[in-house]
Parts: C-alpha cells; sequence; structure tokens
C-alpha cells in the first residue's frame, strides 16, 4: 500500500489560513445545499453523471446567488465573484478526494451553461467602487500628525510597503499568517554593499529588498529602490532605521 502521509502533509503549507478558512466555509455551504435536495449521503455526487454534477453545481450557484446560506447581508444579492469563488473552493475540495471536477464538461473545459450562467451574473451585479489609491500625501499626512514613537514607526512601515513591495502586508503586521516573507535587504553606496552596522546606511545609493517567498510561488524577488531627495518619503531612509 502507498503512503502518502508525507505527501499530504507537505501540501499544508501549500496555501495560507484565509484560503484553507475560505473552502471551510464553502464545503459546509455545498453539503447544506445537497441536504436540501435528498443528496446527504453523497457528498461528492458519485452516483451522478458528469452532465448531473454539472447541473448540480448551477444549479448551488444559484442559491449562493440568492443568499439561501446566510452568505448575504441584509438581503443583498452575492456577486458574481463570491458565488465563482465558492465554486472554485468546491472543485478543490473534489480534486482532493480524487473526483473529478464538477464544473468542466466532458472535453475538461468549463461548461458552457456554468460560464454563461457566472457571466450573467455579472453582468448583473452592480458597479465596484474602486478604492482611492493611496497618495504620498496622505502618507506625509500620516507622519505629520503622529503622536508617538511607535505611530511614527508604523507610518515608516507604511513608506517602505508601499514604495519597495506595493503591499503593506509584506512590510507590516497583519492578522493571520502569510505567505509573502521579507527575508534580507542590501544597502549600496558607490556599488559597493554596506554592512548594517554602518552608521551612514541612509546615505546609501540604493537598497534592495529580498522577497523569499510570495504567495504566487516565485522566490527571492528583488526589488531595489535609489534614494531620493525627499526627507521622509525616501526608502533607503525608511529601511536605514528598521
Amino acid at each position: 500500500m502507498v503512503d502518502l502521509s508525507a505527501a499530504q502533509s507537505a501540501t499544508k503549507g501549500s496555501v495560507v489560513e484565509g484560503t484553507n478558512a475560505k473552502q471551510l466555509h464553502a464545503w459546509p455551504r455545498f453539503q447544506r445545499y445537497l441536504t436540501s435536495i435528498g443528496l446527504h449521503s453523497d457528498p461528492y455526487l458519485d452516483s451522478s453523471s458528469q452532465f448531473q454534477r454539472s447541473k448540480i453545481l448551477s444549479a448551488f450557484a444559484h442559491a449562493l446567488r440568492e443568499g439561501r446560506f446566510g452568505n448575504g447581508k441584509n438581503g443583498k444579492t452575492i456577486k458574481s465573484d463570491s458565488v465563482r469563488s465558492t465554486l472554485d473552493c468546491i472543485s478543490q475540495a473534489f480534486k482532493l478526494a480524487d473526483r473529478p471536477d464538477p464544473r468542466l464538461d466532458r472535453d475538461g473545459k468549463f461548461t458552457l451553461f456554468k460560464h454563461r450562467q457566472l457571466r450573467g451574473y455579472n453582468s448583473l451585479d452592480p458597479p465596484t467602487n474602486p478604492q482611492p489609491a493611496m497618495t504620498a500625501s496622505l502618507l506625509r499626512q500620516f507622519y505629520t500628525t503622529s503622536l508617538s514613537t511607535f505611530d511614527r514607526t508604523l507610518c515608516e512601515l507604511f513608506i517602505g510597503a508601499v514604495f519597495s513591495a506595493m503591499r503593506s502586508c509584506k512590510c507590516i503586521q497583519v492578522s493571520g499568517p502569510r505567505r509573502t516573507k521579507l527575508e534580507k535587504h542590501f544597502f549600496f553606496r558607490n556599488c559597493r554593499c554596506l554592512p548594517h552596522s554602518d552608521s551612514n546606511l541612509h546615505k546609501a545609493d540604493c537598497v534592495s529588498i529580498t522577497f523569499k517567498l510570495q504567495k504566487q510561488d516565485s522566490k527571492h524577488d528583488i526589488i531595489t529602490q535609489h534614494c531620493s531627495s525627499d526627507l521622509l518619503l525616501c526608502t533607503v531612509k525608511v529601511w536605514a532605521k528598521k
């Protein structure tokens, strides 16, 4: 008998807790739907044909759309992206159980009916409200209104995140684990790497930051930022204080 315990343990680190949480929320909803149609004893629809599995998943998608599982707020219709995300989680559960993907047809493609269903939902969704970008002037305002050393340090980390990574969770503490890890950073002056003990790090020409791992599985990406004349919004000076 083949022992897959080591392989299974290796899969645990492939996704972060947030992704696992989404999957854990999706599967009980699917089970509740199967119970409502009398299929609670067949969670992976083994007794159904590929065509039937696809139709059942489409019906489940519409139940999600209508917010029948407590996933809607104040009676609002669930957006197409959320429906699609839940179907993706159900698909992953099927594949992890060594079952065929219920979203696909006999040709291994996303079924035309389901594609049009989700596209129809998307066309009926209200327009999204784009979030305004964080500007440099806003970062400067945050810093100038800081009341403590702790607040100023947080502002400096935000500045480093915006200019070096464009993602705050790469450089500051956020809730839950993240796959993106900052590994090391180097300062250079006149093409020479400066030791971190150098008292003139803030005068370096540039700083290079290495990210050990990112959620898209890219490893050891290096981001380089050059020194600027701005006394506050200069990433070299910010990282020199870190």
